[in-house]
């Protein structure tokens, strides 16, 4: 006989695990050869899917010194066992502002629960005007590392994201009309 068996997916990244099924002896049986006959217990293992990852999606579009917005998402990849705190900085603040994370234009982390950890949270980056006529200028978005009371998601460290500030100022001089007096 064969028997089918089925993993279940945890959403957890708990490694692999192993289960026993227990085979036992089967008394009921009329035939002699096999009362009291126990089988050997068979081990399987449900190979685990999930890891403690961030999922982070690219950036949107460009942002611009006339003050443009782009955004980009983060999730988990896996239900983490306690609260998850990514913060994101910018590292060049005078070309770029967090303008807000999930709606919220205070604040400076990202927070993950184990209810909240598969939804994507909006980080919105805003270009900064600098009155400078310096070229487009790059900076980094910086994200962790991480702090949780989970030991799989604390101090993981995802990859920071590149981004460029439009200049808008172009160097110059405005020559008007001369007036006679």
């Amino acid at each position: 006989q064969y028997i089918n068996l089925t993993g279940v997916d945890d959403n957890r990244s708990d490694g692999n695990q192993t289960v026993a099924i227990i085979l036992t002896a089967d008394n009921s049986t009329g035939d002699g050869a096999y009362q009291n006959l126990d089988p050997p217990d068979v081990f399987v293992t449900n190979l685990d899917d999930e890891n403690a990852s961030f999922i982070i999606s690219p950036i949107s579009g460009s942002i611009s010194e006339k003050g443009g917005k782009t955004l980009f998402q983060v999730r988990l990849g896996s239900q983490p066992s306690g609260e998850v705190i990514l913060p994101v900085s910018i590292s060049d603040s005078s070309e770029g502002r967090v303008f807000s994370l999930n709606g919220n234009t205070s604040a400076d982390n990202l927070n993950f629960t184990s209810m909240n950890w598969n939804s994507s949270q909006i980080v919105v980056i805003e270009g900064v005007d600098d009155n400078l006529s310096d070229g487009d200028q790059g900076f980094l978005i910086t994200l962790g590392p991480s702090s949780s009371n989970d030991s799989d998601y604390h101090g993981k460290n995802p990859q920071d994201l590149n981004l460029q500030n439009q200049d808008d100022e172009q160097a110059g001089f405005n020559v008007g009309p001369v007036s006679r007096h």
